[in-house]
């Protein structure tokens, strides 16, 4: 429930900061802080060599079992290597890539990396403990200081940098927050770090792979096309590129939010009742398909024949990209699930296959068309590399024998009715002469309708006993509110789970 309740909070007010800064920074600069925020992603996946999400899973399965000492061994080696080898890397790469004030660039290495180096066990105790709520709440709250600090810093300084280190300040401060509802024995554990020595046996060996799987993952996943786009193309193009697929991952927000709790639950159910991982994979990606379904089906045309008006001319050809963008993100966003399914396996290395194959993809695509086609380049390839990203990582599950072909491409189905959903609303929306308003309007309801009834035709969506399992989180008050809506993406029949 925190976690809808922070997204819902978050979102539009996030919306709202992004159209400031790409109507003050202009495309050109707009293009610069994405690129600034990529260098950053991408070098914080490199120095962490995979230590994060193996401390998630073999700290999940201790946990489970109720061996705590395990715990507290895994948080304090975690720690240690945070702060002699990760944060010294990271903070070399802010000297060398920041253009800013020397007083904010020490405030961003000081608050921004070397504080969530010290502090950064605190996400992952409240994931172990499933206190998933309390870091909502945190990241609620911090969210809306970033946002208030982003505003302030765009409206008076107007650069890039500025705004770049200004997130990193904020961030920082929000990781050490969560200590606050850490259990005592784990939070000293955080705050005493110790040498990385000696983790349980297994541990590098699913870290390393997890690792070089996570790089070259955020280099298919997240928005590296802009290094490639700075590079054979025009600062403006790696602007409007930007802004199309910030707007994608925002759209589904509400969806990979839902992905951080499932990682330790489902690490934990595997080790104590793994008959049970057949009903859950199914539920997983019935829900995930189905709230991403909404969003394609009436939130993507009706924002993509809006966007225009929102942002400028200078931004009018990411209305197209976004469209592109957002439906080959309704897909993928099924890859996040499967994932989550094969790590607990701890089949790293099947993970870093797949997602070699896709980087792949994503640089053919890339040195192809961007030279001549630009930002829409960039654009072919996100969609080509998400699309390999899925059909292998769900081949690696299928293998699994968790769940059938049969059972998986059910529970997906709303996926692929949204997609024709989205085609129908935003046809309609652009055939009406009318103001944008009217005919974003129109394609969003219109796309609404025809995604529900695609359910009801098709026996898809959510289940009765899925309903009742959301509803019953929700406290009364949202229960009346969510609940109509909740029930329209419903059908009767529990599915059958288990293997093929």
């Amino acid at each position: 429930m925190w976690t809808g309740v922070h997204t819902v909070v978050s979102l539009p007010v996030a919306f709202v900061v992004n159209l400031i800064l790409a109507r003050v920074l202009g495309a050109a600069d707009y293009g610069r802080l994405a690129l600034l925020t990529a260098i950053l992603e991408v070098a914080g996946v490199v120095v962490g060599l995979g230590v994060a999400t193996a401390v998630l899973q073999f700290g999940a399965k201790a946990h489970a079992r109720g061996d705590r000492d395990a715990v507290r061994a895994l948080l304090s080696k975690s720690q240690g290597f945070r702060l002699l080898w990760a944060a010294p890397l990271v903070t070399a790469v802010v000297v060398l890539v920041a253009d800013a004030p020397v007083g904010l660039l020490i405030a961003a290495l000081v608050f921004g990396v070397w504080l969530p180096a010290a502090t950064s066990g605190g996400p992952a105790c409240l994931a172990l403990e499933n206190k998933t709520d309390r870091g909502a709440q945190v990241a609620m709250v911090t969210n809306l200081f970033l946002q208030t600090a982003v505003v302030i810093t765009v409206v008076t300084l107007a650069t890039a940098d500025a705004v770049w280190l200004v997130r990193l300040v904020v961030g920082g401060v929000s990781a050490a927050a969560t200590l606050i509802f850490v259990s005592r024995d784990y939070r000293r554990a955080v705050l005493a770090p110790r040498l990385p020595l000696r983790f349980p046996p297994g541990f590098w060996m699913f870290a390393l792979p997890t690792g070089a799987s996570a790089i070259i993952g955020t280099l298919v996943a997240s928005r590296t096309e802009v290094f490639f786009l700075d590079r054979l193309a025009t600062a403006e193009q790696v602007g409007i590129f930007a802004l199309a697929y910030g707007l994608s991952t925002h759209l589904f927000a509400p969806v990979q939010t839902l992905m951080n709790p499932l990682i330790p639950a489902i690490s934990g159910l595997r080790e104590v009742d793994a008959p049970a991982i057949g009903r859950a994979l199914s539920r997983s990606l019935r829900v995930t398909s189905t709230v991403a379904g909404l969003m394609v089906a009436s939130a993507l045309p009706a924002l993509a024949l809006l966007l225009p008006v929102l942002y400028g001319a200078e931004f009018r050809e990411a209305s197209g990209m976004f469209l592109a963008l957002g439906a080959a993100g309704g897909l993928a966003v099924l890859s996040s699930p499967m994932r989550i399914f094969v790590l607990s396996r701890l089949r790293a290395g099947s993970l870093l296959w797949v997602d070699v194959a896709a980087l792949v993809v994503a640089v053919a695509v890339m040195l192809l068309t961007i030279p001549t086609l630009g930002a829409w380049g960039a654009v072919l390839a996100k969609v080509a590399s998400s699309a390999t990203q899925l059909i292998l990582v769900s081949a690696v599950e299928l293998r699994g024998g968790t769940l059938g072909f049969g059972a998986t491409f059910r529970a997906a189905a709303p996926s692929l009715i949204a997609c024709v959903a989205l085609v129908v609303g935003w046809c309609a929306g652009v055939l009406i002469d009318a103001h944008p308003l009217i005919g974003a309007s129109v394609g969003g309801l219109l796309g609404l309708a025809v995604f529900l009834g695609g359910l009801r035709a098709t026996r898809a969506g959510l289940t009765d006993t899925d309903v009742a399992l959301v509803l019953t989180t929700l406290p009364s008050s949202l229960t009346r509110m969510a609940g109509p809506v909740v029930r329209s993406c419903a059908w009767s029949r529990e599915p059958a789970s288990g293997g093929a």
